[in-house]
């Protein structure tokens, strides 16, 4: 499984994951996950499918289909405006916002619950609304300028497009990088979301991997500057930003902060070696890093995979596991005292939980300690078939769910007591909610 594929599956959990203020919510406001399994969606036929996603509170599903050359968002049952094509679907962080972008006669635009944004582009990037303020945000090429777009307010243009915007914690401060294709420069660019009173980082060979502190309080980047990359960190609270630069190395890679924004670790190669960076302290690698460093919800402990003469091997507060073809991302019990990943040995998966070894799948991806610690879910796939195992603490099996065509991420209902998630069951889109046993 490579960086790309891991940072996938990265994305389609925290999608689940981030569960906030849907159409149903509870007396204080918060989000109430679908507890109930539910039929979504039937198929439409006679389209070419494609991209299909669940919302994160589990009530609704949409997917891409292709019929006679034209594309089609198709919501629940029903299909939308056709057009040349339609990529970058996904729901708003409350459930109640289906967006795409669609391209229909050389222009390209936003669509937001069927309705089409007024302004056209030449190409756009992803939408999506910021959490707090319901701001909608996307990058956009207009007279072969790339340009920045918070609620429907423009960027000046600049010559090119790195990624959307971050936001900070009160959603009135952006950051994104300008490009300047002459000079062959990169420049973090900070100002209001409200596009006005900007000001510029220090101008750098390339800039990459920007990254926003869970609480959205700080953002780093790695710069390159005469032939070194060098870690660079901002506060991201108010007008005033103060940029600060880390030690020199040659490579550098995979920024991560801690879940409580406290700690930054980085992973960065010098002299020919690799190294987990946290501050001014280098802590020797052995080998290359595979897998993103991954911290436990206290952000007490660090799990990292290395790649050590064609092998790998989960690390875990410097203590090395066994051995194997490859393993996936790792993940924490909630207390941090726990670690579970997928690994194969030649062509056969399975779930590894506290360096103990469970039952062989084709493939096995995504595992999850449910929120006591007791169990972990994990998606597998057997003889082209897909469903959920349950495993205790020895990475035994202790439930099978039933079997589907295709499986998304499961998440935990709230009370902790069952597994929620969608599938495909032929022709059939479901919500499909396990009691966890």
């Amino acid at each position: 499984m490579n960086c790309n594929n891991i940072f996938k599956l990265l994305a389609v959990t925290a999608l689940f994951v981030a569960i906030v203020a849907c159409a149903k919510q509870s007396d204080k406001g918060e989000p109430i996950l679908n507890t109930k399994s539910t039929r979504l969606a039937t198929i439409l036929s006679g389209y070419e499918l494609g991209e299909f996603i669940f919302s994160p509170d589990g009530r609704r599903v949409a997917y891409t289909a292709q019929k006679e050359g034209k594309w089609f968002v198709i919501d629940g049952d029903k299909a939308g405006k056709s057009y040349d094509h339609v990529q970058d679907l996904s729901f708003g962080p409350d459930s109640r916002d289906l967006l795409y972008t669609a391209t229909e006669g050389g222009h390209a635009f936003v669509v937001v619950n069927g309705k089409e944004e007024v302004k056209k582009y030449q190409e756009v990037g992803k939408p999506a609304f910021s959490p707090l303020a319901h701001l909608l945000y996307f990058e956009a090429k207009l007279n072969d300028k790339w340009l920045m777009t918070v609620d429907g307010k423009e960027s000046s243009s600049f010559d090119m497009s790195y990624a959307p915007p971050l936001f900070n914690h009160d959603e009135q401060q952006i950051a994104y990088v300008e490009q300047n294709s002459g000079r062959k420069t990169s420049t973090m660019i900070y100002g209001a979301a409200n596009m006005s009173g900007f000001t510029k980082g220090k101008e750098r060979d390339g800039i990459s991997l920007i990254t926003a502190s869970p609480d959205r309080k700080r953002v780093a980047y790695a710069a390159n500057t005469k032939g070194k990359a060098l870690l660079v960190n901002a506060d991201f609270t108010g007008n005033r930003i103060e940029e600060k630069e880390g030690q020199p190395l040659d490579v550098i890679d995979q920024i991560t902060f801690s879940p409580d924004s406290k700690r930054l670790v980085y992973i960065a190669k010098s002299g020919g070696r690799y190294y987990l960076v946290e501050g001014d302290i280098l802590t020797v690698c052995e080998g290359s890093i595979h897998v993103p460093p991954v911290f436990s919800p206290n952000g007490a402990r660090i799990a990292y995979v290395v790649l050590v003469n064609g092998k790998m091997q989960a690390v875990v507060g410097g203590k090395k596991g066994r051995f194997y073809d490859e393993i996936g991302l790792p993940t924490f019990s909630k207390d941090g005292s726990q670690l579970a990943y997928p690994a194969r040995r030649g062509k056969d998966w399975f779930l590894v939980v506290n360096e103990k070894e469970g039952a062989l799948f084709d493939m096995a991806v995504s595992p999850l300690f449910s929120p006591d610690g007791s169990r972990v879910i994990c998606r597998v796939r057997q003889a082209g078939k897909r469903f959920v195992i349950v495993a205790d603490a020895t990475a035994k099996t202790v439930v099978k769910h039933p079997e589907y065509d295709m499986v998304w991420q499961p998440v935990f209902t709230p009370d902790g007591k069952a597994v929620a998630y969608g599938v495909k069951s032929g022709q059939e889109l479901w919500w499909n909610v396990e009691a966890l046993q």
